[in-house]
């Protein structure tokens, strides 16, 4: 029961983390594509395409961080409950 406490809230801060992250971006994109052509007007598709790509290099680092995350805190959730059946057995 402890391990599955623990996975929860490390993975739900770093997945709100991430959420917020996604959302900038979605709304970078949002503006661009609502405003297209102002956006063109003033040339500034390269500029919003570099900010898009910034908002998202950021949430690279947290991907991995969730990835390490659910690894470890599925592993050691069946690792105590194999564990549990082999003590059982």
């Amino acid at each position: 029961m402890f391990c599955g406490i623990a996975y929860k809230s490390i993975y739900g801060g770093l997945a709100a983390t991430e959420e917020d992250s996604y959302r900038r971006a979605g709304s970078i994109a949002e503006q661009a594509i609502s405003s297209i052509r102002t956006v063109f007007s003033f040339v500034a598709e390269d500029l919003l395409t570099e900010k898009y790509v910034d908002v998202l290099d950021k949430s690279v680092p947290l991907g991995i961080k969730i990835g390490f995350a659910k690894g470890t805190g599925i592993g050691v959730i069946y690792l105590v409950t194999y564990a549990t059946w082999a003590l059982a057995f």
